[in-house]
């Protein structure tokens, strides 16, 4: 199973994003709070379950052995920006089939940029203009933690967390 994990190719996975897109397009009269628990129900009562051979531990959090979720209620800038480079990037290259790309084009992405605020958009709503300024020329790792929060942690590692801090 290991070996199976470590050569198989890196992809990004689309199923999340069109669940969480189709419960926001019928929930637009909810409280933001209410939305988005309705959206999560909605997603884990949807998502496809994989349950690969040989494993010992079974959960997944998308349809693909060795892949991601997408997050367009986060921000979209970035999905927009890097839909067509996704799988011809030099670093983390990620598969993306073409019906994906074209999904993510045509519905996702327009979506979230047009019809709805993204945590980013919210998030910068709140800074006046200098500490957009700020904000801009500060590394990405910082936007991300502000938008997605702090997510990545080295338990029992203590030489490298104190390094983030």
């Amino acid at each position: 199973m290991k070996q199976k994990v470590i050569r198989q190719s890196h992809e990004i996975c689309i199923e999340r994003a069109i669940l969480i897109t189709e419960s926001y397009r019928k929930t637009k009269r909810d409280f933001p709070v209410i939305r988005f628990a309705k959206a999560i129900k909605h997603i884990l009562q949807n998502m496809t379950i994989k349950i690969w051979d040989d494993e010992v531990i079974v959960g997944n959090r998308c349809s693909k052995l060795v892949g991601t979720p997408l997050y367009p209620e986060i921000r979209v800038d970035t999905l927009e920006q890097d839909c067509d480079s996704y799988d011809s990037r030099s670093v983390q290259p990620l598969f993306l089939s073409d019906e994906d790309r074209q999904i993510l084009k045509e519905d996702i992405i327009p979506y979230w940029k047009h019809e709805e605020q993204t945590v980013q958009h919210r998030y910068y709503g709140y800074l006046n203009d200098d500490e957009k300024t700020l904000l801009e020329k500060l590394l990405f790792i910082v936007d991300a933690e502000l938008t997605n929060g702090v997510g990545h942690f080295f338990p029992g590692h203590e030489n490298l967390s104190l390094i983030f801090m």
